[in-house]
């Protein structure tokens, strides 16, 4: 039977160290949703670089999921949580380029941002620099989580240097963001013998994706799908930063889509206008590709005796087809949700209260990713046959 966590836990210091694992799109976010609680926050991350802009993120042909590939979607619902972790960002996207799509009938408040992934990580990282409680060890792999009874209390880590030796840091408050390849769930099932359902479903699909420059007015909205259900593919053209169009290519079968397939495929698409806009149109750097992905859904909320002191946010939770790119939405949706608890545990004053963090946080959460794992992006985008 678990232990009375009202009466024998003894109090999780908030002023404390708080670590995020990962330091990616929403290991930023989290990072951020950290520091107004915590003295100190740290992003643990494997690469040298700067995910935001250091040549770590630049773009490869091979490289499977190459930042500057996704496309990313900020939705009116998510502008004004993302406001609160940092206030006017969705302006400087603006200023800085990203596209401002207006639904029909809608104002400019309502209306959606729409960028690459790589866009967004640059201006998250130039926004974390300039808060002081927030630091970033780079170059470090994550080899594990540190139990102490029924609660996380830190890492394990490893520099990717040939005579580096493993060391734990320790932490207040874990946050999981590694993404789709998190290891969390075979943490907890050997630390604690967790086992966290999960819902998932191979996405038998490879993708190829570019950008272009496309002459002004030369498509007839800011998003194109074709669907062809009578064809063995997918396709979307999403107007992206700094007036260029992200083009994606999807299908199905066991051999990744090459540059002459990708452009084969392009050309096909939709009415004739559309395949002459995208030909007159100047590529903007190589074709990306990436493999088949997994869509999968990590059931946190199912389970009732989480440790204290670990959560997780992003792809480390749900991972979504990168198709149509609600990953930052919901990442924003969910470190928005981590401060808003984690400042309402704060002012409770009793660090035996945060035992309750993790199952109220996972079912805030649900609501969250039902809704977005229900509606999906399909009804904001404008088909084209």
């Amino acid at each position: 039977m678990p232990a009375d966590r009202s009466v024998s836990a003894p109090p999780i210091d908030w002023s404390g160290q708080a670590l995020v694992l990962g330091g990616g799109m929403a290991g930023m976010l989290a990072a951020r949703a950290l520091a107004d609680t915590f003295e100190q926050v740290t992003i643990i991350e494997r690469h040298a670089q700067d995910l935001g802009g250091g040549m770590a993120s630049a773009p490869r042909v091979d490289r499977p999921g190459a930042a500057s590939a996704l496309p990313q979607v900020l939705s009116e619902r998510s502008r004004f949580q993302l406001e609160r972790l940092f206030p006017d960002l969705s302006a400087e996207l603006t200023a800085d380029g990203a596209a401002m799509i207006s639904e029909p009938g809608a104002d400019r408040d309502g209306a959606r941002l729409q960028f690459t992934q790589r866009f967004i990580q640059r201006h998250l990282s130039h926004r974390l620099a300039s808060i002081d409680a927030i630091a970033t060890l780079r170059g470090h792999d994550v080899l594990g989580l540190v139990g102490e009874g029924e609660r996380c209390v830190g890492v394990r880590v490893l520099a990717r240097t040939h005579s580096a030796a493993a060391r734990s840091i320790p932490a207040d408050l874990v946050v999981d963001a590694m993404g789709a390849e998190s290891r969390l769930c075979i943490w907890l099932d050997d630390i604690w013998r967790i086992r966290i359902p999960t819902e998932q479903q191979q996405i038998s699909w490879h993708y190829a994706s570019r950008l272009y420059q496309l002459s002004a007015g030369s498509l007839p909205d800011a998003v194109v799908v074709d669907s062809r259900p009578a064809y063995p593919y997918r396709g979307v053209i999403m107007a992206v930063e700094d007036g260029n169009y992200l083009a994606i290519v999807a299908c199905p079968g066991s051999s990744p889509l090459n540059s002459e397939k990708f452009n084969q495929l392009l050309s096909s698409f939709g009415p004739s206008t559309v395949a002459a806009s995208i030909a007159s149109g100047r590529p903007v750097g190589p074709v990306s590709v990436a493999r088949s992905s997994l869509i999968r859904r990590r059931r946190f909320d199912r389970v009732r005796d989480l440790p204290a002191g670990l959560v997780a946010l992003g792809a480390s939770v749900c991972s979504f087809d990168p198709f149509y790119g609600p990953d930052f939405e919901a990442a924003v949706l969910e470190a928005a949700t981590l401060a808003q608890i984690l400042g309402d545990q704060h002012r409770y004053g009793d660090g035996r209260f945060a035992f309750g963090l993790p199952r109220r946080y996972f079912r805030a959460v649900t609501q969250i990713l039902d809704d977005t794992w229900q509606y999906g992006w399909m009804p904001a985008l404008k088909t084209i046959r």
